[in-house]
Formats: C-alpha cells, structure tokens, sequence
C-alpha cells in the first residue's frame, strides 16, 4: 500500500511529464513552417512564418519579383537546427503585393516605391506591435530602411541583405518620368509569358539571376500558376513598369540619417557592385552600421542560409 509521500511524488512526476510533453509538443509546433494570411485594410498579403507566436517578431522581406519562398532556406536552417531561436522569436515573411500568393493593387493603382512603406505599417498596426526587428533583402531592405527612417521609433533592428539605401532620381527627372508613362503603356500591351512547365520557368528565372536551380525553384514555385498549355506568372505585370520619380540624393540621406536602430547590412563577395557604390553615399549617414560578407552573390542569404542563422543568433540573441 502506498503511502501519502509516495502517492504525492508518483503525481508530482506524472505532472513533470505531462510538463515535459506539453513543452515538447509546444517546440515542434514551433519548428513547423506555417502559411499566414493578413488581412489588411486595402489589400491581403499572404507570407510564411516559423516560431514562436508569442515571440519578439521578425519581419522577412524580399527582393523585387521574389517573394516569401527567397526566406525558406533560413527557415528550414533554423528548423533543421533546432535553434533556440524558434522560441523565442517569430518569424514572419511576407509576400508583398503583387507578388507571390499576395493580392494584386486595385486596377486604377500603380506600384509607387513609398506604398510599400505604408503596406508595412499597416501590417504592424495589424499585428499590434510597438516595435519590430526587420530582415530585409535587396527592395525589401530598400522599404525597410525608408520605414526605419520614417518611424525610427519603430525599429529595434535594421538587418539588410545587399541592400544600402536608396535608388535616387537622374540628373533627369522629366526623362525618367517620360520613361515611367511610356513603360506603362508597353506593360498594358503585353500578355503574360507563358511557359511549356514548371522546370521551363525555373530555368528562365535562373537565366536572369544569381539562382541555382534548387533556389530558383523555391521562388518559382510561389510565383507562378498551372493554367491550360502551362505555368504563367503569378506576379502583377505592373511591378516591370519604371518609377515615375525618385528622391533626390540629399532627401534619401535625410532619411537615411534618421534611423536610430543598429543597422547590420549582409553583403556577399560576388553581390551587386551597387552595393559597395551605396555604401559610398550612405555609410556614413547611418550611425551604428556593422558590415558582414559572405560568400555568394545578390541571392546569399539563399546560398549561405547556415551561417546568416547563426550570425541571427549572434545578433538577436
């Protein structure tokens, strides 16, 4: 017969393992990389997402014509690793509209480079947070850092992938405007290209990228939809138009200089000359700039998915 001490220590132990299972069961949900759906006033933006719900949230975004999927390398390195990362932090990647399985603008807007800005402050105001850490990847840094300069107070981390500031305006703006309605014109004219399957698409994307074949396919996969003859872009054909009108240089590093948050930018050694070019006239306006280089090209955080999550771990903590 048991005594009272027994039968207490027998429950305190189930109730341990039942603490241990819950914990366990509550770390793999937290490895599983899930879809997401945001709502938002004016339009529906889709992503990805890995970690902690609860947790301080990351906020993934891509380059222009890729989409969410350009992330999934880290997140399946952070999964496969088990970081401890997962625990404590949510990553989100969104696909901005236009892009991937996100809604297309109404028919009557166009793509300007400052609505992004305010995509990603509704989605904050969505998602009720005070503060956030961004991850940016070439335009995605390009919003990320107009947002950190606009809403410093926002911003607790600026993580930039080849990306340093911002595309300024010609010495020509009335030429760059020209080009920008006339390119309107052409885009409306045009009919989506079509490819024979999916392998078809993802060899073109790679002719015009840093992708292999594997990267290549992530964001393919995302950015395109079977229809009858074969696989046609999801993509809104409006993004290949050209920008009416840029900042000037002095405006973007006005802003540039606003950003209060520590800023590490992630270059590759083989990334867009750009990037050096930008550091030239930006640099210096950003006050706690630290600099990284892996080996790879414009797509690195693709290619080196390894160490970018350790060096996450480093930085994030």
């Amino acid at each position: 017969m048991q005594t009272q001490q027994q039968k207490q220590q027998q429950q305190n132990q189930s109730l341990k393992e039942i603490f241990v299972s819950t914990n366990k069961a509550n770390n793999n949900n937290n490895h599983n990389i899930s879809a997401i759906r945001f709502d938002l006033p004016q339009i529906s933006l889709h992503g990805l997402e890995i970690g902690n719900p609860d947790g301080k949230t990351i906020l993934c975004l891509h380059g222009w014509l890729d989409n969410a999927a350009s992330f999934l390398p880290l997140f399946e390195q952070l999964q496969q690793s088990q970081s401890a990362l997962l625990s404590r932090c949510r990553f989100i990647a969104i696909d901005w509209p236009g892009h991937g399985l996100s809604d297309h603008r109404g028919g009557d807007a166009h793509y300007h480079f400052v609505d992004y800005v305010d995509d990603l402050y509704q989605l904050l105001h969505h998602l009720k947070l005070q503060k956030i850490t961004l991850l940016g990847h070439s335009m995605g840094g390009m919003v990320s850092t107009l947002f950190a300069g606009t809403f410093a107070e926002k911003v607790e981390q600026l993580l930039l992938i080849e990306s340093v500031g911002l595309i300024t305006e010609t010495d020509e703006p009335g030429k760059l405007l020209r080009q920008g309605i006339e390119s309107r014109a052409k885009q409306s004219q045009k009919n989506k290209t079509l490819h024979k399957d999916i392998d078809s698409a993802v060899k073109a994307r790679m002719n015009v990228s840093d992708l292999d074949y594997d990267s290549a396919q992530k964001i393919v996969s995302r950015a395109t939809v079977d229809v009858d003859g074969g696989v046609r872009w999801r993509s809104d054909p409006r993004l290949r138009t050209v920008s009416l009108m840029r900042f000037a240089l002095p405006q973007a590093q006005h802003i540039v200089s606003q950003i209060s948050a520590p800023v590490t930018l992630i270059k590759g050694d083989q990334g867009f000359a750009m990037i050096d070019q930008g550091l030239t006239f930006f640099g210096k306006k950003m006050r706690n700039l630290n600099t990284v280089t892996f080996a790879g090209g414009h797509h690195v955080h693709m290619q080196q998915a390894q160490q970018l999550s350790q060096l996450l771990e480093q930085i994030l903590g």
